[in-house]
């Protein structure tokens, strides 16, 4: 117990500020979802086209101050990369404006109030029917679950052996402070509501 509690207490890091989850952005969904994105690179040499987590998997906030192991683990779940085509990508996207907003990074998306799709960019483009986009995201959604169904038409499914999106996020913290950076986010209006 002694040795897990040393683990859990370790300080990795600082968070500039106090970050939550909401919809149809927050600073904590942003953050995680860019992670995510990020992380595809030791799969694929690039990071994804889109990083999306859910608001029910950020299971706690990141208080700002000292960021311990043991508060990445209260708040985060697994990750997968998936491949699919536009098509799909749009259906998915279309999932995720009727919840109002999921954690998304890489795209941009207008919805309505009532949670209609409106208009939705990848990297800045228009989203090509047949092109391949590659979306990294945790096991829970690639699975079909919390209405993304869109995932089981993927092309290609990917699941890094023994990749979690908790080890991804201690990674990332790690690096960012031994870089003397502190963890923030920013709330950039990657999901706006018209």
């Amino acid at each position: 117990k002694e040795k897990i509690d040393n683990m859990m207490y370790e300080v990795i890091g600082t968070s500039e500020q106090k970050m939550d989850k909401g919809h149809p952005e927050s600073l904590l969904s942003n953050l995680v979802a860019e992670v995510l994105r990020q992380a595809a690179v030791k799969v694929q040499d690039k990071p994804a086209d889109m990083g999306l987590v859910n608001m029910g998997g950020l299971r706690n906030i990141l208080p700002a101050g000292d960021i311990t192991v043991g508060t990445v683990y209260e708040i985060l779940p697994f990750e997968n990369s998936m491949t699919m085509k536009g098509t799909h990508l749009k259906a998915l996207l279309t999932s995720i404006a009727s919840l109002k907003g999921e954690g998304v990074s890489g795209i941009r998306m207008e919805i309505t109030k009532d949670g209609k799709l409106l208009n939705a960019t990848v990297g800045g483009q228009p989203i090509d029917d047949n092109k391949l986009y590659t979306v990294a995201t945790i096991d829970y959604l690639a699975d079909g679950n919390g209405s993304m169904e869109a995932f089981l038409q993927a092309e290609k499914r990917v699941c890094p052996e023994g990749a979690t999106l908790r080890g991804l996020f201690l990674d990332y913290v790690r690096q960012q402070t031994a870089a003397g950076k502190k963890i923030t986010s920013a709330l950039d209006g990657r999901i706006t509501v018209k």
